[in-house]
């Protein structure tokens, strides 16, 4: 098995630093080795206290796993001082193994991790080590001396920092303004924009376990950009799936792709279930005469490919509801962009079932108690992007997440009545009255 080791500090709550470092290393299936550097004491709210090892010490730790084991890649994190910086560094030179350097210099819940002169030793001796280093917008800050406001700050800065040493810069915008997140690569001479959306929630060990990822993926053979991509989606997934463990920022969750992963297989079964309970009780009147469809996602789905629903849909045979095909990933990708659209403002709204949206089932729907809400989501012109942003501006706008929304353009030629929930059983629930 492949051994990453990550040289860096303690996290004594166990969401950041080392801590979170093993845990996205073991999400890649790879060994993970470590080498502290310093031990804190600090939760999800602050940093109380914070004990440098002896540069002495950190090496030590560093020779023995060097010693006897063939580690195929390194992560740096917090180095916290120049003495500690500069040793790791010699330490370091002349390997032929992949370093990616977070340059930490301030936790997640906002206390400095580094003492004077870090700043110095970094772009002198640890920048020109590495394969990738990862600084975020107040780390970019530094090290390029040069203010970040915007995407186009960002480049100058990546650019200052590329000059410094390093075969690539990724400079996370996390930390930047705006509805969705933009990460910016610069390798190999091209600038490349990594987007994803912006979850609302505040966590601990981002930074960390995207620098692990980004390793453990070239640890395991990925070429640089290959390597931040897939580390982008995972750390994305790590965000959306954070969980509290205390009353500050949420702990992140480096399993979360693995644990995805791992659900596809229920998905898929508990759609197929759904499909045939609506074949059994699912009046003609309200299947739509373009086609029907359902679909349901894993949690925080990224892409169509973490969307299953029915290839070809559901179409009237025989006066009943069939499915045309089988059900899958990646099979209703309009329909699946309203489900992405929704689970970014809600992550347990997983399930979207598209109806005939009649005059008459409009009533009866709207009876129903339910929350609902009229969009306009353009669905019939199959920008599908524009469909996910179109939901989640009408969810800003009325202030919240709706059970129903009425879309008058329709999927083919008639409005639709697009009902969604929590799981395929709760959809049927809130439909159960129109159900035979």
């Amino acid at each position: 098995m492949r051994t990453v080791l990550t040289i860096a500090g303690s996290d004594s709550i166990g969401g950041a630093g080392v801590q979170a470092d093993l845990k996205a290393i073991a999400s890649l299936d790879l060994h993970g080795a470590s080498a502290l550097t310093a031990v804190t004491a600090q939760n999800t709210k602050r940093v109380e206290r914070i004990l440098p090892l002896d540069v002495s010490d950190v090496i030590a730790q560093i020779d023995a796993v060097m010693d006897d084991s063939d580690v195929s890649a390194i992560k740096t994190g917090m180095l916290f001082s120049a003495e500690i910086a500069e040793a790791v560094s010699n330490r370091l030179k002349g390997l032929d193994i992949p370093i990616v350097v977070d340059p930490v210099m301030i936790a997640g819940v906002g206390d400095r991790l580094c003492s004077d002169g870090l700043l110095t030793s970094l772009r002198r001796s640890m920048l020109p080590l590495a394969t990738v280093v990862t600084p975020n917008k107040e780390e970019a800050e530094s090290l390029s001396g040069k203010r970040i406001c915007s995407l186009d700050d960002a480049v100058a800065a990546a650019v200052a920092i590329k000059e410094m040493g390093p075969r690539a810069v990724l400079i996370k915008g996390g930390h930047l303004e705006g509805n969705g997140v933009i990460d910016l690569l610069y390798v190999d001479g091209k600038m490349i924009e990594l987007k994803a959306p912006r979850w609302p929630v505040k966590v601990h060990g981002a930074g960390c376990t995207l620098a692990s990822y980004i390793a453990g993926n070239i640890s395991r053979g990925m070429e640089v950009r290959s390597a931040v991509m897939d580390a982008k989606r995972r750390v994305t997934d790590a965000i959306a799936l954070s969980y509290p463990i205390g009353e500050g920022m949420n702990a992140i969750n480096p399993m979360a792709s693995k644990q995805k992963e791992a659900m596809r297989g229920e998905r898929i079964e508990s759609l197929r279930w759904m499909v045939e309970r609506l074949e059994e009780g699912l009046p003609a009147s309200w299947v739509p005469t373009s086609g029907g469809d359902v679909v349901y996602s894993l949690p925080a789905p990224q892409g169509f490919s973490e969307v299953c629903g029915i290839e070809g849909g559901l179409v009237i045979k025989g006066g009943r509801p069939r499915r045309i095909g089988d059900v899958r990933f990646d099979a209703s990708r309009e329909l699946a962009s309203v489900a992405i659209g929704l689970s970014i403002h809600d992550l347990a709204r997983t399930t979207v079932l598209a109806l005939r949206g009649s005059e008459r089932n409009i009533k009866v729907m709207k009876r129903s108690g339910m929350m609902w809400a009229d969009y306009d989501l353009q669905i019939r012109s199959r920008d599908c992007s524009a469909i996910a942003e179109t939901v989640g501006r009408g969810i800003e706008q009325t202030g919240f997440v709706p059970d129903i929304i009425f879309e008058r353009d329709g999927m083919g030629t008639e409005p639709m009545i697009l009902v969604n929930g929590r799981s395929p059983s709760d959809v049927l629930r809130k439909i159960g009255p129109v159900l035979h």
